[in-house]
């Protein structure tokens, strides 16, 4: 006489073919999601860059001479002793550039009518996504109003490539974001990732 057996547990096939249909599963959905991850910061970079520009041309308008820091922008600027806009003062460390633009003058100052930027608690440093925020000086380049980015300690090119991508046109040289190679892969202040905000036109 024969017994129904019942069976217990799944077989060697059963179970290897589950395993391949999530390993192909996985191997299709993981990589979609991190890179909709990543596209996530883009439209925030372009929110924070245009609220940067949207404060410098109410700046400009109050003011009517451009700020020469992005704590301009958030403090009332000091009569002779902050400057507007400055040229491009290659070398002169980081935050700051010789030559510097023109001293604000008690009639300036009092046009202000700030803040033009709080979206950040530290004075001069705005977030601006992926990690990078800005450094506190503007300058004038190329006929545009530019602002060095910064990212935490150890950053390289690839993190500079990996925005300028991401956010970009993904070539180094031209956009809105902009960076050079030294030397060495260290983004150093000789070195930083330029945002090109709008034109220095007065």
């Amino acid at each position: 006489m024969f017994r129904n057996r019942r069976r217990i547990g799944f077989t060697l096939p059963e179970v290897l073919v589950t395993v391949a249909i999530v390993a192909i599963l996985a191997a299709v959905v993981v990589p979609a999601v991190t890179q909709q991850l990543g596209k996530a910061d883009a439209p925030s970079f372009r929110a924070s860059a245009d609220g940067l520009r949207t404060a410098i041309t109410s700046f400009v308008a109050d003011v009517r001479q451009f700020p020469g820091k992005v704590d301009d922008l958030q403090t009332q600027p000091t009569a002779a002793t902050d400057f507007n806009l400055s040229g491009d003062g290659a070398g002169a460390g980081a935050g700051t550039y010789a030559p510097l633009g023109t001293a604000f003058t008690a009639a300036v100052v009092a046009r202000w009518r700030g803040p033009y930027e709080n979206s950040s608690s530290s004075t001069g440093v705005v977030g601006v996504g992926y990690g990078w925020s800005t450094v506190n000086a503007l300058r004038d380049s190329l006929g545009y109003v530019v602002v060095e980015l910064t990212i935490a300690a150890g950053a390289d090119s690839s993190d500079a490539q990996t925005l300028d991508t991401a956010v970009d046109d993904g070539v180094r040289t031209t956009g809105l974001v902009r960076w050079k190679v030294g030397a060495y892969p260290a983004l150093t202040p000789a070195n930083r990732v330029r945002l090109f905000l709008m034109s220095s036109a007065r």
